[in-house]
């Protein structure tokens, strides 16, 4: 398995963040009586993969290793019903960040996060800045924002940068960070409310012979409650390896939230640990695209794509939502919250981009973000599929995967022939409305025009790409609800430097009459669309959340000069 390297440099790296959705249930594992009948796969109530969690569940019973329940229904999130169970899940949502803390917090309990998990390496000035971050959680948690949830924190080791052959190594690194894991900002877990621990690798660790058992025993020792760390680790090992570690809480597989081949992304990856007693973190991205070359500046050598164009973020999501309650996981790990470096950040860039800006500058990724509180919402506070309002999400590449780029020192990216050429939507479309349809016009001519009949809730949609404008178009029985522009696609001559990065971009309407509804269709809201040379009634005009944006975003990037907006 080809595991992703996470960038050490100071230069790129602060806090460089997995935006950790993390939901903690505090219910107990209900028993699954055998009664002689093997798990049979049901195609009308229950997907393949839960099928094999159930056939996986039976066999590690058998052999004495579980306890797990195997529920028919899947549960696509909490519901009213479940209040009692929620009170014992206290499920929570956190992400994981880089700098500039005052705006990152109020952005990330902006989006409905819990807390930000704070990756750390060996460099004194990440350490202060740690501190930095731990007092002004603290302070909002005296002081907090109002109607926002006080941001909690956890650090991330990180053992790629962090030294550990030796009980010095170890004993370091617990005397200097145990006054921040007894912060009131610290993140907990359970009913004791261990302070949570996680790591980027560290599987190898030693500290001397001692391991992470004495590194986990020294800030028992140390801290003043004598409460040993949850410890969460994410370490690059195989299945078996991590469940088997005592010194392991609670499971995470960093590289399953990628497809590792050409091929779409499942959990066949994830089912070990779901059926294993110990808690599990699943990890969700929406994208993977590194460009770094072999020479400069930011020579790091690090030049490839996962494959994510054919709606690999909602797609992971809406797998964790069927999943039934006994085979979920209790923390949902979002990556990233600021990694631009990999093209994976929810949070607006803030200027802190070194290296990349070549690929991350002006590629908008409000649609993540959005969805990610949207998700969220759904798991962790059983929040309803729809509400009132109609959101478009949309995102997709730049230029095509075939394209030369004409001025790249830095050669196509590694397994670019993975990406797919598709425009991506979700859609979510409220009860009240009728007859809707999406229409995606992109480039010119024949074949310019995508069109779809949506249902009531939500819609994933996805469709091939050409050169050129992207408009969307979303009508009812009432008329025209958005009208939204993308970001232009370029021909593949005036492609400079290789982008497989997304541009992303949301839209809102409400509907006349309904919640926040607006202005009804008139004859004044009439107008002429000359491309398709038909009329249009306009009741919500809507632009969508984007940025001024160059024609040719590919082109090269002064390094020293602040990104605009996302």
């Amino acid at each position: 398995m080809k595991i992703p390297i996470r960038l050490n440099h100071p230069l790129v790296k602060p806090f460089v963040g997995a935006a950790l959705l993390f939901f903690m249930t505090y219910s107990l594992l209900a028993h699954w009586e055998q009664r002689g009948n093997s798990p049979h796969f049901d195609a009308s109530t229950r997907s393949q993969t839960h099928f094999d969690i159930d056939v996986m569940a039976a066999e590690a019973a058998a052999q004495g290793k579980t306890t797990l329940a195997a529920d028919p229904k899947p549960t696509g999130g909490a519901t009213a019903g479940e209040e009692g169970e929620l009170k014992k899940r206290d499920r929570k949502i956190v992400a994981h960040f880089l700098a500039d803390w005052a705006r990152t917090f109020d952005l990330a309990e902006e989006a409905g996060l819990d807390g930000l998990v704070l990756n750390l390496g060996k460099e004194r000035w990440q350490l202060e800045r740690l501190a930095t971050a731990y007092n002004m959680a603290s302070r909002r948690l005296r002081r907090p924002v109002l109607n926002a949830k006080p941001i909690q924190l956890m650090m991330s080791l990180d053992m790629t940068d962090i030294p550990s052959s030796s009980w010095q190594h170890g004993k370091i690194l617990v005397d200097t960070l145990v006054q921040h894991i007894q912060s009131p900002a610290q993140m907990r877990h359970g009913e004791d409310e261990r302070p949570l621990l996680t790591t980027f690798g560290g599987e190898d660790a030693s500290f001397g012979g001692r391991g992470w058992h004495g590194v986990l025993a020294r800030f028992a020792e140390k801290s003043h409650n004598g409460k040993r760390p949850f410890f969460w680790p994410g370490f690059h090992a195989d299945s078996k390896a991590i469940i088997d570690n005592k010194d392991v809480d609670g499971t995470f597989a960093w590289s399953n939230a990628w497809p590792q081949n050409n091929h779409r992304l499942t959990l066949t990856q994830d089912l070990p640990f779901l059926v294993a007693k110990k808690p599990h973190m699943m990890g969700v991205s929406p994208v993977f695209f590194t460009h770094y070359g072999k020479t400069g500046r930011y020579a790091f050598d690090k030049n490839f794509i996962y494959r994510s164009d054919d709606l690999l973020y909602p797609s992971r999501w809406r797998e964790i939502l069927e999943l039934t309650p006994d085979h979920s996981p209790e923390m949902v790990q979002v990556i990233s919250w600021n990694d631009y470096g990999e093209s994976h950040a929810i949070s607006p860039s803030m200027g802190a981009e070194p290296g990349s800006r070549g690929w991350t500058r002006y590629m908008n990724h409000v649609a993540f973000r959005e969805m990610t509180s949207y998700f969220g919402a759904r798991w962790r506070d059983g929040a309803p599929e729809v509400s009132d309002e109609i959101v478009i999400w949309a995102w997709y590449r730049i230029h095509g995967k075939g394209a030369t780029a004409k001025s790249d020192p830095v050669p196509r990216p590694e397994n670019a022939d993975w990406a797919q050429d598709l425009v991506n939507a979700v859609v979510l479309v409220p009860e009240a409305l009728e007859d809707v349809l999406f229409e995606v016009v992109n480039g010119r001519g024949r074949g310019s025009t995508h069109s779809f009949k949506l249902k009531k809730g939500m819609n994933m949609l996805t469709m091939g790409f050409r050169p050129g404008r992207v408009d969307m178009y979303l009508h009812s029985k009432l008329g025209l609800h958005i009208r939204a522009k993308g970001k232009r696609i370029l021909e593949d001559k005036d492609v400079s430097r290789y982008n497989f990065n997304f541009w992303s971009g949301a839209w809102h309407a409400g509907i006349p009459g309904v919640g926040i509804g607006r202005r009804a269709p008139s004859e004044e809201n009439r107008w002429w669309d000359e491309e398709q040379q038909a009329w249009r009634w306009n009741i919500n005009d809507v632009d969508g959340d984007d940025v001024d944006f160059p024609s040719d975003a590919s082109e090269p990037v002064d390094e020293e000069v602040e990104a605009d907006g996302e």
